[in-house]
């Protein structure tokens, strides 16, 4: 399932019979970029983006059986963020919390469908505010890493910002109570890979995998 750029168009692929499908867009998000997308085993849940240098809050859901969207409650707007299901919730963290470049954020919350209610998440230990980096879910815990802070407001998005880092986060919380805050716990510095961000991240059920990015100096092979 596709959706996003300068448009809400969505459509959906079936790579065994090689059809391409253009889906409802009723009740569809409003175009945007850079939104975050997660599969829950039912529903695709879109959140945030950006759109016209304004990050949104906005979100839906998406039902492929009944080709239908459902608005999600509104959660402070993010745009270059992460987000991952853990089975249970959408965690959506860090990104741009505002209009204009520059404004990040180390905050997050979990959007819980059943309820459909966000639940904020703790910053104590928190890595330090960061877009454009990486979340994976263990099984059991959220890691991000890389990404970059920028210098301040105003810098183009485009243009090299500053400063790329090489530092990451891993976030737990109790999944039976959607009230728990979570706690932080900083990851390893040992053997880290050079800052980036635009990179890949896979979880392989034991380890955390990063690829490629970019720096100021160009991409990182």
């Amino acid at each position: 399932i596709v959706f996003g750029d300068w448009s809400s168009d969505v459509c959906s692929s079936d790579l065994s019979l090689g059809l391409r499908q253009n889906l409802s867009t009723l009740g569809a998000p409003d175009a945007r970029t850079s939104p975050s997308a997660v599969w829950t085993g039912e529903e695709m849940i879109i959140f945030g983006g950006r759109y016209a240098e304004s990050s949104l809050g906005s979100g839906n859901s998406y039902d492929p059986g009944s080709d239908t969207w459902t608005a999600i409650p509104d959660s402070p707007a993010r745009g270059y963020h992460s987000a991952i299901w853990t089975g249970s919730a959408m965690v959506v963290w860090g990104g741009y919390d505002g209009t204009g470049t520059g404004e990040i954020t180390n905050s997050g919350a979990r959007y819980y469908p059943g309820t459909s209610s966000w639940t904020t998440m703790t910053t104590s230990g928190a890595p330090s505010a960061r877009a454009h980096h990486t979340g994976v879910w263990t099984g059991e815990s959220m890691i991000v890493w890389g990404g970059c802070g920028y210098l301040s407001p105003g810098i183009d998005e485009d243009e090299c910002p500053g400063p790329q880092l090489n530092t990451g986060g891993i976030y737990s919380f109790n999944e039976v109570d959607p009230n728990d805050p979570g706690s932080w716990t900083a990851t390893s510095d040992t053997g880290s890979p050079s800052e980036r961000y635009r990179h890949s991240a896979i979880w392989t059920g034991d380890e955390m995998i990063i690829w490629g990015g970019a720096q100021c100096a160009g991409s990182v092979p």
